[in-house]
């Protein structure tokens, strides 16, 4: 089968691989759908020396399974978790599997395919069926997850005042789930040239969107005084700013920091 590699710096290859044999806990899945992560465009860019496969917001069907992956079913659609828990560790026996790190993920040992190819074999734990969804927009699912893992981070609550600080793909959809959960007001932050994203967080249910590039964000005046809940999805360098912002009590959830 065929399958894409990249390396540093933006260089990338489309191989031919050979399949090995599924282990009894794995999935054979035919690819259906891929979405190209910004992470994915850093690595690129100077995060890898050596080839590597890439691709980890996956939906697609299920063609063959291992003996003991009785979670799905042949020519069933399922997209695929980046990453899960160890169903069996000591933090998910007490109750806590946000704090367990040993799960299956989506990354391979063996280093020969992710998303960018025909096929994977993937633990049968990360696979989800669904229905009534195309590919296309059920690649969207692992994307959306960490957008619901931020808004979740934060506590929303009814009548919270939330600023959503970037208004990427993760920042829309966050900003989308925070009006569903009752947020009262809801501004969004970005750049005033990305007027496509700007318009979509305004359709979305944001009261306004902030230019960063054109006006200081601390200036702006908030309905409360500040921010109950910011949902922050920009540099780092945006943190002290966002810390200024937040009402006594408020809550600052933020991703894609290293």
């Amino acid at each position: 089968m065929k399958a894409a590699f990249m390396k540093s710096p933006n260089k990338f290859i489309v191989k031919d691989v050979d399949m090995r044999q599924l282990k009894e806990s794995e999935v054979l899945v035919k690819v259906g759908a891929c979405g190209l992560c910004g992470y994915d465009l850093i690595l690129s860019a100077g995060g890898t020396e050596d080839w590597q496969p890439f691709g980890h917001e996956v939906s697609g069907l299920v063609v063959e399974k291992g003996r003991l992956a009785d979670n799905v079913q042949i020519s069933e659609k399922v997209v695929l978790q980046s990453g899960t828990f160890d169903r069996y560790s000591e933090h998910v026996l007490n109750g806590r599997a946000d704090l367990d790190t040993k799960g299956k993920v989506l990354w391979p040992d063996d280093g020969r395919t992710m998303g960018f190819a025909e096929y994977m074999i993937v633990p049968m734990e990360l696979c989800v069926p669904f229905d009534e969804l195309t590919f296309e927009e059920a690649c969207l699912t692992e994307p959306l997850g960490v957008a619901l893992d931020l808004v979740q981070t934060a506590d929303i609550r009814l009548n919270d005042n939330v600023l959503v600080w970037g208004l990427g793909p993760i920042g829309l959809m966050a900003l989308k789930l925070a009006c569903s959960m009752g947020a009262a007001v809801i501004c969004g932050a970005s750049r005033s040239y990305a007027v496509a994203r700007n318009d979509l967080a305004m359709k979305f249910g944001a009261k306004d969107v902030i230019f960063t590039d054109t006006v200081p964000i601390e200036e702006y005046g908030f309905p409360a005084g500040g921010i109950d809940k910011i949902l922050l999805t920009a540099p780092p360098s945006e943190i002290p700013s966002s810390i200024k912002l937040c009402n006594r009590g408020g809550i600052i959830a933020y991703l894609g920091i290293e």
